[in-house]
């Protein structure tokens, strides 16, 4: 379950840079660069299935965590204090 968060960031900000609108060129509706090598925290969201948009709902000792999307395709994500597992270390993964 740890791994869920910054798996789903990381999905929904792939399938946000992948989205266009036909006939358009991708460089002119989303500069990726302006995510990439910043860190970021996930606070909340809507998700929707068929149509029906929900609450994102974060556990509390996530609210703290900081996503960082780097150039080279990994994700890092830096667990804060208010930590699920005490012993929870930062993680390094591929997007």
């Amino acid at each position: 379950m740890k791994k869920v968060a910054p798996t789903l960031f990381a999905m929904l900000i792939a399938l946000w840079i992948a989205c266009n609108d036909e006939g358009k060129d991708t460089d002119t509706l989303f500069d990726k660069n302006l995510l990439l090598d910043k860190k970021w925290s996930l606070k909340g969201g809507l998700i929707t299935e068929n149509g029906q948009a929900s609450p994102m709902t974060i556990d509390t000792c996530r609210m703290d965590n900081l996503l960082e999307l780097q150039s080279n395709n990994h994700l890092i994500c830096y667990y804060g204090l208010l930590k699920c597992n005490p012993n929870e270390p930062d993680t390094l993964q591929k997007w």
